[in-house]
């Protein structure tokens, strides 16, 4: 359950033990209902998606974490995987065997992003999923906003990863331009969405189940990896720290690919930081340093595929400022055709066992 206070502990970096968790975000796929929406070509439009067919999913997706133990809150949110801000900033949403992702209408050129239009349509559709999402979980539990990629990432979709590298050496003016107009989208479609919000527990949660006193949304730039740290700041950092002045509370996702910008985006001094610590990169033990020196700027969840790697990082990091949460196996659950989840599988049982061996309060790492 929820405890209000040893998660505010956390945010004051005074908790005496790491706070654990499940981070099922990852987890929440789209439904075959919302799959089958697509038409000719695998598109998918803006009147295909239903405020129902997201409810659904937060229906089957709130069972699943109020059945689940741990210390960080419940929050449900507008996602089932649509690219939201892609399809606002002028992308074709496409669909098919499982999945949904964004591309561009053909012209896969700055100068082509910076002339398409806004789509009203998908914004007041995202605006009318979220308000459902917000009056379902009326004290119930948390609303979060949906997932809202960061301006760079709307870029990778839309021009492809290895034109968006290109164009920081080609193009680098316009790249700026065009990062520019993702992120005031971002902040005015954000903003609208924030101020949808109501209160629970006397705060708010981010999608990443991140706990603020204030209304928070959650930025990222997950292909930032492209970029060294001079690049970041020159491209990236302007828009960013623009989004951050531009909201109560800012929360922020990435993963280690982007390790060697950790330490730039912690000293924003936001709220929290959260980190998916993603297999097949520089091993665990060379990252230990930098997640240190983070969590002494900003609290850090860092979001694990294993519980070797959960106890390594509660072995070897201090407690103060940090959370470890354990994402399921993509195979660790049964999702039947309604898109409910009929069973946990083994997985469960581990987390469980790995719950109560390490939640005693008084318990701290081994360092």
């Amino acid at each position: 359950m929820f405890n209000r206070d040893l998660y505010l502990d956390f945010l004051a970096k005074k908790n005496k033990r790491p706070l654990f968790s499940c981070m099922w975000e990852p987890m929440i796929n789209p439904s075959d209902e919302i799959i089958k929406l697509a038409r000719e070509n695998n598109l998918i439009h803006p009147e295909d998606v239903q405020p129902l067919h997201i409810l659904n999913i937060a229906r089957s997706v709130l069972k699943t974490l109020l059945d689940l133990k741990g210390d960080l809150p419940v929050a449900l949110q507008a996602s089932g995987g649509h690219q939201w801000l892609e399809a606002i900033c002028g992308c074709k949403i496409m669909a098919s065997n499982g999945q949904i992702w964004a591309s561009n209408n053909g012209e896969n050129t700055l100068d082509g992003f910076l002339n398409l239009p806004v789509s009203v349509e998908w914004e007041e559709k995202l605006i009318s999923c979220h308000e459902e999402i917000v009056q379902f979980s009326k004290g119930i539990c948390f609303a979060a906003l949906p997932v809202l990629h960061g301006p760079i990432d709307i870029l990778s979709a839309y021009l492809g990863t290895e034109n968006l590298a290109y164009a920081f050496y080609d193009e680098p003016d316009k790249l700026k331009r065009a990062i520019k107009k993702a992120g005031d989208v971002f902040i005015r479609v954000g903003k609208k969405l924030v101020n949808a919000l109501i209160p629970h527990e006397k705060g708010y949660c981010g999608r990443m189940y991140i706990y603020t006193k204030k209304p928070c949304i959650t930025l990222q730039n997950d292909n930032s990896y492209l970029a060294s740290p001079e690049m970041f700041k020159e491209y990236l950092e302007p828009v960013e720290q623009s989004i951050i002045k531009s909201f109560p509370s800012t929360v922020y996702h990435m993963h280690n690919t982007s390790l060697h910008l950790g330490n730039i985006v912690a000293d924003y001094k936001m709220d929290a930081i959260q980190m998916s610590v993603d297999p097949g990169g520089i091993p665990l033990e060379k990252q230990i340093d930098v997640f240190e020196q983070m969590k002494e700027k900003t609290p850090l969840i860092l979001s694990c595929w294993s519980f070797e790697d959960m106890e390594y990082l509660r072995s070897n990091l201090t407690p103060q400022g940090l959370a470890l949460t354990y994402i399921p196996e993509p195979d660790g659950c049964t999702i039947n055709k309604d898109g409910a989840f009929d069973e946990f599988g083994l997985w469960q049982e581990m987390y469980d066992n790995w719950i109560e061996s390490y939640s005693n309060k008084n318990m701290s790492s081994n360092i």
